[in-house]
């Protein structure tokens, strides 16, 4: 069996457990962190304080094991016990819950897929789900819409985006940018809606 690392926020109803000797059992490609020190992220600093967690020790039954306290870990368990009430789930984590992958993102949210056209109805899909999940839970998360900016530190790379632009790929010139970021280093960007 291969283990891999991927990340979701703790989810209900599962048992959680640090493992952290986890971490040293697998190598290679497909291993997760070994020996890593993970400083908090600027959110979890923020945050309430998570729970601890007992230690993994000895022997334990159960219907499922989950590794990784992350995104896609802590999601599994929380469906699968959704799913599944009367299922015993652990998810192991060599860390803290959350602290991987998933702490260290800006906690942007997007309905756009990498490598997908514009307009895809996947990502509006997925961002439906997600608004509806936090509905659903009341996840008290300030979940509103913004705008993203793609800076660009190139003449050639401002050129094109100022050629294409259009309602949902708005130029945004270097004059504007210095005045509000208070730089002259990009050469414009492209602010893009992402309701």
């Amino acid at each position: 069996m291969k283990i891999s690392r991927r990340k979701f926020l703790l989810a209900s109803g599962a048992t959680a457990l640090v493992a952290p000797g986890i971490a040293g059992r697998v190598s290679g490609k497909d291993a997760v962190e070994v020996d890593s020190v993970r400083e908090p992220s600027l959110w979890s600093q923020q945050a309430s304080p998570l729970a601890s967690f007992p230690r993994f020790e000895g022997e334990r039954q159960a219907d499922l094991v989950i590794v990784g306290g992350g995104y896609t870990g802590l999601s599994c368990a929380y469906y699968a016990k959704k799913m599944r009430p009367d299922w015993s789930v652990i998810v192991l984590e060599s860390h803290t819950i959350g602290s991987g992958a998933s702490s260290r993102n800006s906690g942007y949210v997007s309905a756009k897929y990498g490598g997908m056209p514009a307009g895809d109805p996947m990502g509006q899909r997925g961002l439906a789900r997600l608004k509806g999940f936090i509905e659903e839970e009341q996840i008290d998360c300030d979940l509103g819409a913004s705008v993203m900016l793609r800076v660009l530190t190139s003449k050639e790379a401002a050129n094109t985006a100022r050629r294409d632009s259009s309602p949902s790929n708005k130029w945004v010139p270097p004059e504007v940018l210095r005045e509000k970021m208070g730089t002259d280093f990009y050469t414009g960007a492209v602010e893009f809606n992402d309701a």
